[in-house]
């Protein structure tokens, strides 16, 4: 079927009906997609925006479905049924091997806190709500996305989701008589303004809600739709707009060659579009916004130039570039866990060396997966049973991961380091009760209310201050929780940190501002605590960086603005009569706590750090800029209490990551929970005394 395709090399169509056979070509470009892909998780300074080949996977998949269901709705045998049972038999699979080897890895290789996180994962890609789960933990307080060997599963999250309701939507408005064409014209244009809206205003939903990617799907649906029901009138709207006598100095070129020079035109086009973007784009810029049209358009131009284009005849379709494509999805599944693993076995930083193995044993892993999973059960007789077999598998999946996480991990499996792992197991986010009783703070993300009363204390900052709602609950004080991760503490400053995902961290003034001046309008609230990791924001080495405007505008440096604005904040703050305290940021020993305890026998680095701390020295060294800065401003304002960390943290010599059989950090630099209570021990005196003096 194949070779048949490539006698039209000379003529291609411009738009080729929804073939019932075979395109070697898109398999070749799922090649691209999958390869841009894994280079960028397993390279990322070699492809900087390879995340752009699942942009290109939408479009095919849109395509590709839309194809099928086009097909069969105009010769009348479209069923749901026979529909979801097709994409259960695709789906499944591959995705439940790939699971269940996660769940198989974890229990061996991860501590009780992180396998309690891969549980909750395999539950939510089971139940294909991976992107929902994972926008709801997204900020500055959440773990590295290396180290969540599950979090490639949002894409296909989406998907699913697009499966879900595309085909009823199609069958009803197909029944309806109604113009499915402006139907998916709409849809799309609205994700898409969607998309561009959000870009700026919440990166992290844009990125994995579907109601701003699925633009993406619909663009590939659409030319599925126009070649099945609008070839001619397209292809002769198409030569005309391209040839246009005001478009050439000289005589157009004859009818014969058209054909072939637009089929060639747009896949270079489309292949340039995704390689442009592939090199050009990077997690710093806004995405998907606006970029994302680069890959959704070049993937679009590539499937409408035809396969009898030229490359996509001799590039797309050669032999290795399908064998890629149709191992695609299995080595999709495959490589990022591989990858996430590696670097946790490898204390977060595999080498090239290790990477590299496991991007050889992903591809090994999906050709067996395709070959002896995917392919049997996809085309095999027993069809039927096959489904039933898949979905009941499905939810066992799904409960068994969420078996784990109520388990917290299944601590049983280590009982020396049960005792010695539980060193962070609250829940960061919002609670029900904080945005209940105050609905106007909805979108807050640390929006944290305990007891469910009026609050006598609010707490603003970014992760550094969120660390402390706990321990300061446990003291009995009647605390609100209200700031955003990366988001400096401080009125009309915006912040940008660059953490490992394509889009960064956007933190706009509207979001701390809205926390404070709610904070100042409860009469409840008698006093304010303000926390954060002001080191980074005021280093203008460091990566994070403020603005006192829109990003790219005149900017004054971190120091300037982290001056200017600590001082407008605290003006603001004590005009309003409440007692304001300032919390120091908290000794950063920037080493993994599990360097300090017992590992897993195949995670072992050799003996537990000892002593589990860091010189004082070098952390008041870091941390000397910024505290300069703020003991200066506060001249300006004597009635600011001051709290430093340092002094329940650290000793004359030492800063401590642990103190006996107490973690005290869940990471590098935030505490852990019994690091809040230690920490809110001598905190809380504090603001007691403070309410008390009002």
């Amino acid at each position: 079927m194949a070779r048949r395709l490539h006698t039209h090399a000379m003529h291609p169509p411009i738009a080729v009906h929804i073939p019932s056979g075979y395109r070697p070509d898109i398999d070749g470009l799922r090649a691209v997609a999958v390869l841009a892909v894994v280079v960028f998780h397993a390279f990322p300074a070699a492809l900087r925006g390879g995340f752009v080949g699942v942009d290109v996977f939408f479009v095919i998949s849109g395509y590709l479905i839309s194809g099928i269901i086009f097909q069969q709705l105009r010769a009348g045998r479209f069923s749901l049924a026979t529909f979801y049972a097709n994409r259960v038999r695709r789906i499944f699979p591959a995705l439940l091997a790939m699971l269940l080897a996660c769940a198989g890895a974890g229990w061996f290789l991860l501590l009780p806190q992180e396998y309690s996180l891969v549980g909750k994962h395999i539950a939510a890609g089971a139940g294909f709500v991976q992107n929902i789960v994972l926008q709801r933990e997204a900020g500055y307080f959440d773990i590295q996305s290396d180290l969540k060997p599950l979090l490639h599963l949002w894409s296909l999250a989406i998907e699913e989701q697009f499966y879900m309701a595309y085909p009823l939507l199609m069958l009803l408005a197909w029944r309806a008589g109604r113009r499915v064409l402006g139907m998916l014209l709409v849809l799309g244009l609205l994700s898409f303004a969607l998309n561009l809206y959000g870009v700026r205003k919440d990166l992290v939903t844009t990125f994995f809600w579907p109601h701003t990617r699925v633009w993406e799907l619909l663009a590939g649906a659409l030319l599925a739709y126009v070649q099945a029901f609008e070839k001619d009138r397209f292809q002769a709207a198409l030569r005309r707009l391209a040839f246009h006598p005001a478009l050439w100095r000289a005589a157009a070129p004859a009818a014969e060659r058209q054909q072939a020079l637009l089929a060639n035109t747009l896949a270079w086009l489309g292949l340039g579009l995704i390689l442009l973007a592939a090199v050009g784009l990077s997690k710093a810029r806004y995405f998907p916004g606006a970029w994302a049209l680069l890959p959704v358009l070049g993937a679009f131009s590539l499937i409408l130039a035809g396969p009898a284009a030229w490359v996509n005849l001799h590039l797309l379709a050669s032999r290795p570039m399908v064998a890629i494509g149709l191992i695609s999805y299995p080595l999709y599944l495959w490589h990022w866990p591989l990858l996430s693993f590696a670097a946790i076995v490898h204390d977060g930083a595999a080498s090239p060396a290790v990477r590299s193995a496991a991007v050889v044993l992903a591809f090994g892993l999906a050709w067996l997966t395709y070959r002896y999973l995917e392919r049997p059960l996809r085309y095999g007789t027993h069809k039927t049973a096959a489904v039933a077999g898949l979905a009941a598998a499905m939810v066992a999946t799904a409960l068994a991961g969420y078996a784990i996480r109520a388990s917290g991990g299944v601590e049983q499996r280590f009982p020396l380091l049960a005792s010695q792992a539980t060193y962070d197991k609250w829940t960061w986010g919002s609670n029900p009760a904080c945005t209940a009783r105050y609905p106007e703070l909805d979108g807050i993300p640390y929006c944290l209310l305990g007891p469910d009363e009026p609050p006598q204390v609010a707490l603003i900052g970014d992760s550094h201050a969120n660390q402390y709602y706990p321990g300061l609950v446990e003291q009995g004080l009647k605390v609100i929780n209200l700031g955003k991760g990366s988001c400096l503490a401080f009125l009309d400053v915006t912040t940008h940190i660059p953490l490992p995902r394509p889009q960064g961290e956007i933190c706009p003034p509207s979001h701390l501002n809205r926390s404070i001046e709610f904070a100042l309008a409860q009469p409840s609230v008698r006093h304010i605590a303000l926390s954060g990791r002001f080191q980074q924001y005021h280093d203008d080495a460091s990566e994070a960086k403020v603005f006192t405007g829109p990003p790219g505008h005149a900017l004054s440096g971190n120091p300037q603005v982290f001056r200017a604005t600590l001082d407008a904040t605290l003006a603001r703050l004590t005009a309003s009569g409440k007692n304001i305290v300032f919390i120091l940021d908290n000794p950063d020993p920037l080493f993994d706590p599990k360097a300090c305890i017992a590992l897993p026998p195949l995670r072992s680095q050799g003996a537990p750090k000892e002593p589990c701390a860091t010189p004082r020295a070098s952390i008041e060294q870091r941390h000397a800029g910024y505290r300069a800065v703020v003991f200066d401003v506060l001249k300006k304002h004597p009635a600011v209490q001051v709290f430093d960390p340092f002094t329940t943290l650290c000793d004359s010599n030492l800063c401590w990551a642990a103190q006996g059989s107490t973690i005290l950090y869940r990471d590098t630099d935030h505490l852990s929970l019994q690091g809040s209570r230690h920490v809110a021990a001598a905190l809380a005196p504090l603001l007691r005394a403070a309410g008390q003096a009002q």
